[in-house]
């Protein structure tokens, strides 16, 4: 059975996760809207919302002012500068600019973007203005940098680690492009997941556990139809009982994908008619005008939605060209008229083209899953409902989020911070992918060409996932060069290996490996390159055991384990390293037969002298003597035996060590050189320029926006600070004179503003900004604090004459129910109460002495502060506990306890001799009390405790009570 790659399931309930760490995302960059996913520890998957609090975004960049604007912002420049908003870049990633323009036959005059074509890599910059141009990978990176922000916003903690939905059919160069972009915007591409291999992962989550179903996605979006066919099944666990439970599994047959068809067609065609029909009611001409057409582009977007849910709708566009507004009215049949050709009838040849990769009919499919947005349409309904017939359509995902969710899946499973249910998963190779073996540049022409010269390593359909091994025979440096459906992709040269036979003369020709790989990223790599040679075998020495004669069966443990040795040395699957230590395995087990021969052979002689040791015995029964000189005996032959034993496994051991550097076979690891053909991607180098340059862009977004903010911080300080010296208490606390000189000063921020701020920098006008307001807020500061004080005066007083009131109440509440509390722990309360009082009395006199318009001659903060501190100085003296008994009471209620019924001693009745002198009263009250007497201390101080911080004095106990309360604690004792 093929390995399958494992993924994670999402359980009803969120799983804990093993450690604590940052989120993963799963990140569905659709072709009109983006939807990001997220996993964070101790949270479930959730969708991260954007600033306008929506779950999806529009996939759109705007270059069109001094900084970029991404999602719904991008969009409202898109009709004021249509070639600087930049819709689709996941079209341009990987894009040969040598073959076609990057807009693949889009309108130019609803896309009018400027390229330059870069020879080096023959890939298209995208050209904003004169001094900003862009790769890409680049715009993509910017993306997704917008991505990162947004979802590091909404989880509260960095994100690095993310999963990114792909088109099934991706190339080489494409998934490379987008790896790189991720690099760019800083994340780490963990894997990258087809869209609708995504959905069935996701649906795998909701399956029975009798689940056997094959599957067709049907993904219709605005730009690209992609059509899948998986199986979704259990696999039984490995041992039957047990809390063992099926393992689900999804297996993708096959993928094919169609660009260019999709829900924006039906735009396209409404937006081509719309205009037509303005021109004849107007006669103005609005093809070549790229605004007026994306005006209308905009419109025809929203009445298409309306004519989802309605029969007919009315088109609108207010001021389209020359202050000229347009009304029309569209009927759906007008609109499915437009889409028939150019969508409607070109829905079923994928289905068939997919069905026919996975060796299927459609009667062999058992479901159809509907995901995307541009299924919604009726007519397309009706028309996959009659492709698919009998079965139904099904819309058990939801169809915009299902690829972003199963995106997260994957990446809380990959991640080791989550701990999940597994799901097999494996997906399908798009391309074949094959080689051509040639010798390298250079090699004499008399060399022979390396066999075989073309081989296969991945057929479409194959697993997208482990190695492949490519083995083939050559004398001299080689040319490996990979095609990816006859696209030349990269040239590997293999270096070294005329070297090598030449440090191995009167061999064969060496035996060629390349190990290639699939990533998690879907990109084949080659890992190593070996030339391996077949050694000549050595002719074996004899073994040096002749003098001593081994018995039988040690030989045969011998010749049998170096035969063994021999058999499994000849295989040739095994590295270097691995040869070694079959080597060492092999030593082992001979050494284990050679010392289980001596250990046997040792027991014999050790049972033979015992045996004849106990005939002796018997024969001469009763002398001491001779015993023990039998016994000298046996342990002078066990000796002997193990002595004999060691030295045959020293000889096992020196014999092994040379069969161990016998070698048979000879890796020598090859030099790889790597040429990319073009479009090449980008180098280290290039990408390193990138990521500069987007955190510069980054830094001149973030100081115009806090230029912005800035201005709207002094433009709403100005019109508040205007109001409030209109109100009546401003002009009660301020003079005439004040209130001009702050009003001119007001009205010349205001005139700055709005005429001087659009000449400057955004640095400019920050530190401009900083220095105007720091200036305005000296003016304004004294007479907003006398009007503040002024609202706040009565409260003061109001609050000083409750705090003496509530203060006196308090010392004369202490002094009767907490007579224990002495006054000279009350003086200091009482001191500050007074120093405030005096305090205040003082600076109200002078106050009413001051005017309005005066500074006053106290604030309320700081009678507030005083009162603050004689609060806290009752609290503290409210703290203060009663002090505990002394201790002679407490000896006097030992004594109590101690007497029983007839006021006899209960000590007495036990022996004297317990009491020793230097006991304490504690120790022999906790003899007489046993194992309550802590348990009844503990319960009293508690008690003292609660009745101490409550401020209640709790009611002593009589002397008689005590004594009686003794006695029966003596009693039950007794």
């Amino acid at each position: 059975m093929r390995s399958l790659f494992l993924v994670g399931a999402l359980c009803a309930l969120f799983v804990g996760v093993s450690r604590v760490d940052g989120a993963v995302l799963g990140i569905d960059i659709g072709d009109e809207f983006f939807k990001v996913a997220a996993v964070n520890p101790g949270r479930p998957f959730e969708i991260i919302l954007n600033v306008q609090s929506n779950r999806k975004t529009p996939t759109a960049i705007s270059f069109h002012e001094k900084t970029r604007k991404f999602g719904d912002d991008a969009l409202l420049h898109a009709t004021k500068a249509p070639g600087k908003v930049v819709l689709f870049p996941k079209f341009f990633l990987g894009h040969n600019a040598t073959e076609s323009d990057p807009v693949h036959g889009w309108p130019e005059v609803l896309y009018p973007y400027k390229y330059k074509k870069v020879d080096e890599r023959a890939v298209s910059k995208f050209v904003v203005d004169d001094d900003k141009e862009f790769y890409p990978e680049e715009l993509f990176g910017h993306l997704l940098r917008h991505i990162k922000e947004m979802a590091e916003t909404g989880l509260g903690a960095s994100v690095r680690d993310v999963v990114l939905n792909v088109p099934c059919t991706y190339t080489q160069r494409q998934r490379k492009a987008i790896v790189d972009a991720a690099e760019i915007a800083g994340f780490k591409v963990m894997a990258l997941v087809h869209e609708t291999s995504a959905a069935a992962v996701q649906q795998m989550l909701d399956r029975p556990a009798d689940v056997n179903e094959t599957v067709l996605f049907f993904n219709l979006g605005a730009k690209a139809l992609e059509v899948s066919v998986a199986k979704q099944y259990n696999i039984p666990p490995a041992t039957k009982g047990g809390k063992a439970s099926p393992v689900p599994a999804v297996h993708v047959l096959g993928c094919t994908r169609r660009e260019n068809l999709g829900g924006h067609i039906a735009d396209l065609k409404l937006t081509e008619k719309m205009a037509a029909e303005f021109q004849s009611k107007h006669k103005l001409d609005p093809t070549g005008n790229s605004r007026a057409m994306k005006k209308i582009e905009k419109q025809a977007k929203k009445t298409k939605h309306v004519l989802s849910a309605n029969k007919a709708a009315d088109f609108f566009v207010e001021t389209l060209m020359e202050d000229t507004d347009f009304k029309a009215h569209v009927k759906r049949e007008e609109l499915e008229e437009y889409i028939q050709k150019d969508l409607l009838d070109q829905l079923e040849a994928p289905i068939r083209e997919v069905l026919s990769q996975a060796n299927l009919t459609m009667s062999d499919i058992t479901q159809v899953e509907v995901l995307g947005g541009g299924w919604r349409m009726p007519k397309v309904q009706s028309t996959l409902s009659e492709i698919v017939k009998p079965l139904e359509l099904g819309q058990h995902l939801n169809g915009e989020e299902a690829m972003a969710m199963g995106a997260a899946l994957v990446a809380a499973n990959i991640s080791t911070q989550f701990r999940l249910k597994p799901i097999l998963f494996q997906d399908s190779v798009p391309h074949s992918i094959t080689v051509e073996i040639k010798n390298a540049e250079g090699v004499s022409s008399a060399i022979p060409p390396p066999k075989p010269a073309f081989q296969e390593l991945a057929t479409v359909g194959s697993r997208l996932h482990g190695k492949r091994i490519l083995n083939f025979n050559a004398t001299a440096d080689v040319d490996v060069t990979l095609f990816e459906s006859g696209v030349p992709l990269t040239k590997f040269t293999l270096k070294g290996i005329e070297k090598a036979v030449a440090d191995f003369p009167g061999l064969e020709e060496p035996h060629i490996q390349a190990v290639f790989k699939f990533e998690n990223t879907g990109i084949l790599n080659l890992e190593k390159a070996n030339a391996i040679f077949w050694l000549k075998p050595e002719p074996e020495e004899p073994e040096e055991t002749e003098e001593k004669k081994p018995e039988e069966g040690e030989v045969a443990g011998t010749s049998s384990s170096a035969a063994d040795s021999d058999t499994e040395s000849d295989t040739d699957a095994k590295s270097e390293k691995e040869e070694d230590a079959q080597s060492d395995t092999e030593t082992t087990d001979t050494e284990s037969e050679g010392g289980e021969s001596s250990t046997s052979s040792s027991e014999g002689a050790e049972g033979e002298g015992a045996g004849a040791a106990a005939e002796e015995g018997k024969e001469k029964e009763g002398e001491g003597g001779k015993e023990k000189k039998e016994g000298e005996d046996e342990k002078e032959a066990a000796e002997k035996a193990k002595k004999e034993k060691e030295e045959k496994e020293t000889e096992k051991k020196k014999a092994a060590e040379k069969k161990k550097k016998k070698k048979e076979k000879e890796f020598v690891h090859l030099k790889v050189d790597a040429d990319h053909f073009k479009p090449r991607p980008l180098t280290a180098a290039e990408k390193a320029i990138a990521i500069a340059k987007l955190q510069e862009m980054e830094k001149t977004d973030k100081t115009h926006d806090k230029s912005q903010q800035m201005q709207n911080t002094m433009e709403t300080f100005v019109y508040a600070t205007r109001g409030k010296l209109g109100e009546e208490i401003f002009e009660e606390v301020s003079t005439e004179e004040e209130r001009e000189e702050l009003m001119t000063l007001l009205g010349s921020m205001e005139d700055w503003l709005y005429d001087e701020v659009f000449d400057l920098t955004a640095e400019q006008i920050i530190e401009a900004i900083e220095a105007k307001m720091e200036e305005a807020q000296k003016k304004f500061a004294p007479l907003e604090l006398r009007a503040h004080e002024k609202e706040l005066r009565p409260k003061a007083a109001e609050l000083m004459e409750k705090t003496e009131t509530t203060m006196q109440k308090q010392l004369a509440t202490i002094r009767e129910s907490r007579q224990w509390i002495t006054e000279e722990q009350l003086e200091p309360l009482e001191r500050l109460l007074k120093n405030v009082t005096e305090w205040y009395a003082d600076v109200s006199a002078k106050q009413q002495q001051l005017s309005d318009k005066d500074p006053p001659a106290f604030l309320y903060s700081e009678l507030a502060g005083k009162v603050s501190k004689v609060v806290k100085a009752l609290e503290k003296v409210l703290k203060i506990q009663k002090p505990k008994p002394p201790k002679k009471e407490k000896e006097e209620k030992g004594g109590g306890k101690g007497k029983g019924k007839d006021g006899v001693d209960a000590s007495a009745e036990g022996s004297t001799e317990e009491k020793k002198e230097g006991e304490t009263p504690e120790a022999e009250t906790g003899a007489e009390g046993g194992d309550e007497a802590p348990s009844g201390n503990e319960s009293t101080s508690d008690s003292e405790t609660e009745t101490e911080t409550g401020g209640e004095e709790e009611t002593a106990p009589s002397e008689g009570e005590k004594e009686k309360e003794s006695g029966e604690g003596s009693h039950d004792e007794l």
